[in-house]
């Protein structure tokens, strides 16, 4: 409770400073307030048939308060920080949450710069996926601009070294919180270099739970308007977590607690994204993304995890099978229910395709923008448009949808969501 006490004096009091002609001009602020009206549609699917498993809400609100702000303290240090407290609801829940996505020191030391806090990295040049972000926060491919800003960063301590077009980076990452599950420690090294217009990245990250990591990336710029990107990572092992089903030469049996698993070999596993960026001479914007992961399910895997889940279907029926386990829930419901929670993962498979088109009209006064994200190995996609038109300077009102199509063998046929709308208004001060 007192955390979202701090909060929310946060949010309030940093604008109230921006606005006082008095406040020193090394202050600076900008926050936001976005309000939400959502509606689904539920999608019968062949991991919750009939919606008799599983119903989503069928609307939601949400209100949310974001505040970013940046000061000169004395001896020169530098304090960057981005808060935001959420009041979220349906019919049948209300939470309130608040944030602290970013609060860090920083201070400039001749050609190095140490700084020391929650801090949110980029170290990818991807637009929907991240190969090479070995810290950055986990990207929602089907909302890559974190158009909530929800995305938090990691408790760090950074040095980073300057010389010319050469940058060096050394990171540890450690997490504040001292519950279990707070998260593991990172110790991670990158190298940037601008060298006859290509930027070049290589990273390397020592996780203290997870496999060890090594990545590159790379971008160029052709003229003035096509910029080409990848970035691949390798690592021995894996610490993805998988329906058992897909592992079983015989899927054709229920499966309890030990429903998810870890990997227990240390094959290589690579990680290959490629993409490109390229502004049409009228203002359109266009986005292209292939990306790979040697941890998603191969054809087989993915077939035997469709098997096991039909298999349980047939047995909801069963008078063997009537006990309730867990909530209620018979042993093949929780079967197909805990089939369907993996099923919300975005990189299940191998390979997938994202576009993105977007176009401003009017002198910026209406922007419209349309993503695709595809699962090449079953064709099923999920389409999120969107609109916002600006009201006055600093309000602007938008409506978007997430569309998805697909099989009932697919992965995006299978989600218990067909169609999901939102209207909001947001605020700038």
């Amino acid at each position: 409770m007192k955390k979202k006490v701090v909060l929310a004096l946060l949010l309030f009091a940093f604008p109230l400073f921006a606005q006082d002609e008095s406040t020193s001009s090394s202050f600076q602020n900008h926050g936001s307030v976005i309000g939400e009206l959502g509606t689904d549609t539920r999608a019968d699917s062949f991991f919750n048939p009939d919606n008799a498993l599983y119903m989503p809400p069928l609307h939601s609100r949400l209100v949310r308060l974001n505040d970013d702000f940046s000061a000169t303290l004395p001896y020169e240090l530098g304090v960057n920080g981005k808060v935001a407290l959420e009041w979220s609801g349906d019919a049948d829940s209300r939470v309130t949450r608040g944030q602290i996505r970013e609060l860090y020191l920083t201070r400039s030391l001749g050609d190095f710069t140490v700084t020391a806090g929650r801090r949110i990295l980029k170290w990818t040049n991807g637009y929907a996926f991240a190969p090479a972000g070995v810290l950055d926060p986990p990207r929602n491919p089907a909302d890559p601009q974190d158009r909530l800003g929800r995305l938090g960063g990691r408790d760090i301590a950074q040095v980073d070294w300057f010389r010319g077009d050469h940058t060096a980076t050394l990171v540890y990452s450690f997490p504040f919180e001292t519950r279990a599950g707070g998260g593991e420690r990172v110790l991670a090294a990158r190298y940037n270099v601008l060298w006859k217009g290509v930027d070049f990245s290589a990273i390397a990250a020592i996780p203290s739970e997870s496999p060890e990591r090594l990545a590159f990336s790379a971008s160029y710029v052709i003229g003035e308007a096509l910029e080409l990107h990848g970035e691949t990572s390798f690592q021995r092992g894996s610490d993805v977590i998988l329906p058992r089903a897909a592992l079983l030469d015989d899927p054709r049996q229920l499966l309890g607690n030990d429903y998810f698993t870890g990997s227990d070999d240390d094959d290589v596993r690579m990680r290959v994204l490629i993409g490109a960026n390229y502004t049409f001479r009228g203002g359109t914007n266009l986005v292209v993304e292939l990306y790979h992961t040697d941890e998603g399910l191969s054809a087989r895997e993915w077939n035997n995890f469709l098997a096991q889940s039909r298999y349980a279907d047939s047995l909801r029926d069963d008078p063997r099978h009537q006990a309730p386990i867990r909530d209620g829930y018979t042993l093949p419901e929780l079967n197909l229910l805990q089939g369907l929670s993996y099923l919300r993962a975005q990189e299940i498979r191998r390979d997938y395709g994202f576009v993105r088109v977007a176009r401003a009209w009017r002198d910026q006064t209406l922007s419209t923008t349309a993503l695709a994200l595809v699962n090449l190995h079953d064709g099923s996609f999920l389409v999120t448009p969107e609109a916002s038109y600006t009201v006055r300077r600093q309000t602007s009102v938008y409506a978007r949808a997430t569309l998805f199509y697909g099989n009932e063998r697919s992965q995006y046929g299978n989600v218990p969501t067909g169609q999901s709308f939102t209207v909001g208004v947001r605020r700038h001060f």
